[in-house]
């Protein structure tokens, strides 16, 4: 069933809950994003990469923080292809799909700020960094490498993150 498809009463069918109960949550472009940002965190995340614990090591941290993100992708990548052809078609998904990347970007600038204070060279052209980055963190990445090809969770999280550390000290061009 397609975004368009999924109409209030069938999402109240499936969730098992009367469509008043549905309706009482929002329009389904809100029920989609908040279906979206639960399932992204999981039930048992909350603050996983924000705690005052977080390694001293860059290595380390961006492990930890690659761990939690291929979670997420593997709870998240069919609700992420639902978002991305919702967005195609309806505009106000659309604004909250880029208001989404535009978090996932400054995320991910906050990320290279960490790993820049922890002795992680600061590369020459931030700007181009965080775009290869944004590709080696995004669903799509996930689910080529780890779907279709079948990669485990490890490699994935193994080869982003060096392939994140060699971006930044300039050996990826």
């Amino acid at each position: 069933m397609g975004y368009e498809a999924a109409t209030l009463g069938r999402i109240a069918r499936r969730a098992g809950v009367s469509v008043a109960t549905v309706k009482a949550q929002g329009p389904k472009r809100e029920l989609l994003v908040r279906a979206f940002e639960l399932v992204f965190v999981g039930p048992d995340e909350q603050g996983a990469t924000k705690s005052p614990d977080l390694p001293d090591d860059p290595e380390a941290l961006l492990g930890r923080t690659t761990g939690f993100i291929a979670d997420a992708y593997a709870r998240t990548v069919r609700l992420w292809e639902a978002f991305v052809v919702a967005a195609g078609t309806d505009p106000e998904v659309r604004d909250e799909y880029v208001a989404m990347t535009e978090r996932r970007r400054a995320a991910m600038r906050g990320l290279l700020a960490q790993l820049t204070a922890r002795g992680v060279p600061r590369p020459f052209d931030l700007e181009h960094v965080l775009d290869v980055t944004e590709l080696l963190y995004s669903h799509e990445a996930w689910r080529r490498f780890v779907e279709e090809r079948g990669w485990s969770r490890e490699r994935w999280v193994t080869w982003t993150v060096a392939s994140t550390l060699a971006v930044m000290g300039g050996a990826l061009p």
